[in-house]
């Protein structure tokens, strides 16, 4: 992945920096699956910023410019830390469904995460494709200007 941002990272830079971020998001992963809820949320949303500012000096402004991009939208929808999770997985990935949305908020009930989902869908954030049961959201690449 970091590679695709920045062609001109050599292999080996490449995959230290791989380690260092499955390493770090490993770690950061048990410590909130030990945390009561809030602070898991927390800690979960803390995981991007650092990866973030780790890789920012090895993948260029172009990733950097989206998360201040989804910042910025994040504020101005008032967006909960549910909502910012799932609009972030889906901008990271391109996509994202209720399926994956509750693989990342386990502890949040079905029924929350499609209000977040349609709440995102309102706003044109993220956009609808397919049936009920096979539905994909991806992110409206003319307001997220991806």
């Amino acid at each position: 992945m970091t590679k695709g941002r920045n062609p001109n990272l050599n292999d080996h830079r490449a995959a230290v920096l791989g380690e260092v971020c499955v390493n770090a998001t490993n770690t950061l992963i048990l410590l909130a699956l030990r945390s009561n809820e809030p602070h898991r949320q927390e800690i979960i949303l803390e995981i991007e910023a650092l990866l973030r500012a780790y890789l920012q000096a090895d993948i260029g402004d172009e990733i950097i410019g989206n998360a201040n991009n989804l910042d910025k939208l994040t504020q101005l929808h008032k967006l909960n830390s549910r909502q910012k999770l799932i609009l972030s997985y889906a901008v990271e990935h391109q996509k994202t469904t209720i399926e994956n949305c509750q693989n990342m908020l386990p502890h949040v009930s079905r029924r929350t995460l499609q209000r977040d989902i349609k709440s995102l869908c309102d706003r044109n954030l993220l956009l609808a494709q397919g049936n009920t049961d096979l539905r994909i959201y991806r992110p409206n690449s003319e307001i997220l200007c991806l």
